[in-house]
């Protein structure tokens, strides 16, 4: 079997089970309103890896609305 990012996810993300994340946090963010993760503007439907929240049970993947 092939393993590949291409096998995996599809040739392209619109072909992936889920979109990948466009940014991670390195720091806590504010959980509203647009943001602008590690000088990466976010856009409507951007997924985010939230993973430093103070309150752990807030980390996730979130999209931007």
């Amino acid at each position: 079997m092939t393993s590949s990012i291409e096998s995996r996810l599809g040739a392209t993300p619109k072909e992936a089970v889920k979109y990948p994340v466009l940014v991670a946090t390195n720091a806590a963010i504010t959980l509203s309103g647009t943001q602008t993760v590690n000088s990466t503007a976010v856009i409507a439907g951007n997924r985010v890896l939230v993973k430093d929240q103070t309150d752990t049970s807030e980390n996730g993947i979130y999209m931007e609305d």
